[in-house]
């Protein structure tokens, strides 16, 4: 009994100092949570060191419009996403991510969308400063051949 209350007590406290953690962990069985997340981790921060060729890696070749209801071509989006990164990194230089939670996430068979929240860091070249932005982005995934890919990433 004493072992249940310290261990509830260490538990507690943990929690309040990494108040990073947004979500529960899954029990130890629930393997697409972790596949899920480590999807999103490598994307968001294969995005943010603008390897773009990584980050496409962790992208369904289903990848779907804004409204995430019609499948775009997966050039024009490669090419819209290299757009995005290279401007992004016309005024910053050496992007990071930290931080990365899931606020939210449902997974229905061989679907999921989640909601996500990070912190950017990076150099900006104009004002010569480091800047770092909290982001929110939305996202949906699917399980193609038993790989989670992700179909719709609000970026914008």
């Amino acid at each position: 009994m004493n072992k249940i209350i310290l261990l509830t007590c260490l538990l507690t406290i943990c929690v309040a100092q990494n108040n990073h953690c947004a979500f529960a962990y899954p029990e130890k069985g629930d393997s697409d949570f972790f596949e899920i997340r480590k999807t999103i981790e490598l994307f968001v921060t294969d995005l943010a060191l603008n390897r773009l060729e990584s980050a496409l890696k962790q992208v369904s070749l289903d990848y779907l419009d804004s409204t995430g209801k019609q499948k775009i071509d997966y050039s024009k989006f490669k090419t819209k996403l290299q757009e995005f990164t290279n401007s992004t990194f016309r005024r910053y230089l050496v992007g990071s991510v930290g931080n990365i939670m899931i606020n939210k996430l449902v997974i229905k068979d061989d679907t999921a969308t989640a909601k996500i929240e990070f912190t950017y860091n990076a150099f900006h070249i104009k004002s010569i400063q480091w800047i770092s932005k909290k982001e929110k982005r939305a996202l949906s995934l699917k399980k193609e051949n038993g790989i989670w890919k992700i179909v719709r990433f609000n970026y914008n």
